[in-house]
């Protein structure tokens, strides 16, 4: 399964052979620091060639560790380096995670054969040699220690199989004081979080549609690899976890114990996934595979939120801890840690246009249910509801009672723009584009542009992490509805949506505003729809791009940035008179997102 996966790693425009390197996900190789340095290609945006036995074709430099050369002219550890290709679902290795233990012989794959070293050309290479080494070391705190001089110059870079995990777990490095050593691909962690991400997230996406390693594993270890490949796929669809740290010390106490020398360093759910799936676990307890399904559940979106649910239940059968699973989804429900309220004084004043008030409720002790059953939705909310309402009126802000809209944990995705600030607190970390779905009325695909897929919707298909997109385009059936029948598809399709949305339809826009979508990128003047590409289409991808990946903390702050770069002079183009809106639409020339701080009760 190696063979296809396996490459030589050559100066760019057909130079000369330099190491080997190997595909990590379908477009990316993975090879060492001093292999690209050879190849003169040590540096980000640098071009390499990548060689199979019958192809090359050009990569790209996307990241360097370390990015530069240590003492005596040597890199330093992890001396590991990734490079961007392109060509469609190549096939790649599985990403194996660990370490080894001293003694075993784990197995290299490489074009490169002992010190036959004049086989290892452009034209010459032929098959895979397999070399089996010994470890000598390779405990969770050490380098990897091979004891064999049978590391010839372009075997570094190749992948180091374990044995009896079918996947791959190192990276050759080089020969060194009388052996070799090689590198643990869980130092990959050091690259860019988003670009670590993107790689292991597009490894188990590959895999899961090309199912001959999974198969191969299954056949070999058994059920349970089904399993973990259906939980590393759903976990592929989450953004990153704020505190990966916290995360797993949740699950697996023990890791973050105080006698523990050196918690383990994990930076996203590949990393907490492998240590959960790495424990035995005790009968009596709930397995911590199943205690990360269940801390996952909440900030999921509905439909992954539904497959988690079904992955658990597989999982809990297969561990025979049905029970403590039903124990822990109860527990799970009747949890309030923090509560995101907006409070309303009427849809008169709302509509003038005043600020609207933002309240925080945390871990307030009156919503914890006083008996074991969890409290149904209707009954939590009549309770934070009667707790909310008297110390509202002591403010003394409005005559009558406040009109109080509830946000849940689990239903975040609902959450309008006044609401954020509440949430701010609940999750700091978060962005836009990871957590909120997206919805885009594109402009620009009317009639004269025909079929063609404007740049705007590519930044935000192909946005890392993925969202999942629903596209309101101007040949949708909305165009055509009713004011009650947009009504009833907003309910039913936007209730859990919200983000960015392209219009020039004011009705349209208002409605959206109304349901949820709290981001609206708005032509002022009726979009004139020419038959050629404007410049601010061009424009309007980059604001896209970068209000989609902006912390809600410094959203009000990015917005208002953005806003004047977005007011794009001109009559004769799309871009003209464009204003980026929050609230509602009566205050389109006033952002006023952070004008009053929230309150905590």
């Amino acid at each position: 399964m190696l063979d296809p996966c396996v490459v030589a790693i050559g100066a760019h425009d057909g130079g000369a052979l330099c190491g080997s390197g190997f595909l990590l996900s379908p477009e990316h190789v993975v090879t060492c620091a001093h292999v690209l340095a050879a190849a003169g290609a040590a540096a980000k945006g640098e071009l390499v060639d990548v060689v199979w036995p019958d192809e090359s074709i050009t990569g790209e430099v996307l990241e360097v560790l370390p990015p530069e050369w240590g003492d005596d002219a040597v890199y330093d550890m992890p001396d590991l380096a990734v490079v961007k290709i392109s060509g469609g679902a190549r096939a790649c290795v599985w990403m194996g995670f660990g370490g080894l233990s001293s003694g075993d012989e784990p197995e290299i794959a490489t074009y490169s054969h002992g010190y036959l070293l004049n086989r290892f050309a452009r034209g010459r290479l032929g098959s895979l040699y397999f070399t089996k080494v010994s470890l000598v070391s390779g405990t969770e705190d050490e380098d990897l220690r091979l004891a064999t001089m049978e590391i010839a110059e372009g075997c570094s870079g190749s992948p180091m199989d374990a044995p009896g995990a079918h996947a791959v777990i190192g990276v050759v490095k080089a020969a060194k004081d009388g052996g070799s050593m090689a590198v643990r691909l869980s130092d990959l962690m050091g690259l860019r979080p988003e670009l670590y991400r993107d790689i292991w997230r597009k490894n188990i996406r590959y895999h899961v549609t090309h199912r001959h390693w999974i198969t191969h594993r299954v056949k070999q270890l058994g059920e349970r690899i089904e399993y973990e490949a259906r939980l590393l796929e759903l976990l592929a669809e989450l953004p990153r976890p704020e505190n990966p740290e916290k995360l797993l010390g949740s699950t697996r106490p023990e890791l973050a114990a105080p006698e523990r020398r050196m918690p383990p360093r994990v930076r996203d759910y590949w990393d907490i996934a492998h240590h959960v799936f790495a424990e035995t676990g005790d009968l009596d307890r709930l397995h911590p595979v199943l205690g990360l399904i269940v801390r996952v559940l909440p900030p999921a979106a509905r439909d992954v939120r539904s497959r988690l649910m079904a992955c658990g239940e597989q999982w809990a059968k297969f561990l025979g801890q049905e029970r403590l699973w039903a124990a822990a989804l109860e527990a799970a429900v009747s949890e309030v840690s923090a509560v995101a309220v907006k409070v309303v004084h009427g849809q008169q004043s709302r509509q003038a246009g005043p600020p609207l008030y933002r309240y925080v409720v945390r871990e307030s002790e009156p919503h914890q249910p006083p008996y074991s059953t969890p409290l149904s939705r209707d009954e939590l909310e009549d309770g934070l509801k009667r707790d909310l309402r008297a110390p509202l009126r002591r403010l003394g802000r409005s005559r009558h009672d406040p009109a109080i809209y509830l946000n849940l944990p689990g239903d975040l995705l609902s959450l309008d723009v006044e609401e954020w600030a509440g949430l701010m607190e609940h999750d700091p970390g978060m962005t836009l584009g990871s957590r909120f779905p997206i919805i885009v009325r594109d402009h620009s695909a009317a009639e004269n542009h025909g079929d063609s897929l404007d740049a705007r919707w590519k930044v935000l298909e192909n946005a890392a992490p993925p969202l999942p997109l629903l596209p309101v385009d101007c040949g949708h059936e909305l165009a055509g509805y009713t004011d009650r029948q947009r009504r009833g598809w907003f309910l039913g399709n936007a209730g859990e949506r919200a983000g960015l949305m392209f219009s020039c339809d004011h009705d349209l826009l208002l409605l959206a505003a109304r349901y949820g979508v709290p981001v609206v990128l708005w032509w002022r003047a009726p979009c004139p729809a020419p038959a050629n590409r404007c410049t601010g289409s061009d424009r309007m991808t980059e604001l896209a791009g970068e209000l989609a990946r902006t912390p809600l903390m410094e959203l009000p702050k990015k917005v208002k940035e953005l806003r004047d770069q977005a007011l794009i002079s001109g009559d004769g183009h799309c871009g003209a008179g464009l204003v980026l809106l929050f609230d509602d639409l009566s205050a389109a020339d006033h952002l006023r997102f952070d004008d009053e701080p929230y309150t905590t009760l």
